[in-house]
């Protein structure tokens, strides 16, 4: 638990080296490999599809995409069962709307 903590941390701290950003870490109640298709639906349908990617080991899976000016990554961790969802861009309001987006398809 204490390694995700920091992971969350340092994600979030790069994220706001990067302008405006807002994150959320909430249980997912699925496996990871459910995770990860949800996640690739709902950056699909938040427009996040530029440079979409998906990398990691077996203990975490990032899902990374952009849409414009904004960037959102997507974590799916394995025995947790959680994702962290960070979205960084110019504007905090249209930010934190892309962040509600991305988790309401959760």
């Amino acid at each position: 638990m204490r390694l995700a903590v920091i992971g969350v941390a340092l994600l979030i701290g790069g994220a706001l080296l990067a302008g405006c950003s807002t994150a959320v870490v909430r249980p997912s109640g699925m496996t990871k490999a459910g995770c990860v298709h949800r996640a690739k639906l709902a950056m699909r349908d938040a427009d996040f599809t530029e440079q979409l990617a998906v990398a990691g080991d077996g203990r975490k899976i990032t899902i990374r995409g952009r849409h414009g000016d904004y960037r959102a990554e997507l974590d799916c961790a394995r025995g947790r069962e959680t994702i962290g969802v960070v979205v960084t861009g110019p504007d905090p309001d249209q930010t934190a709307r892309y962040r509600d987006s991305i988790t309401r398809r959760f």
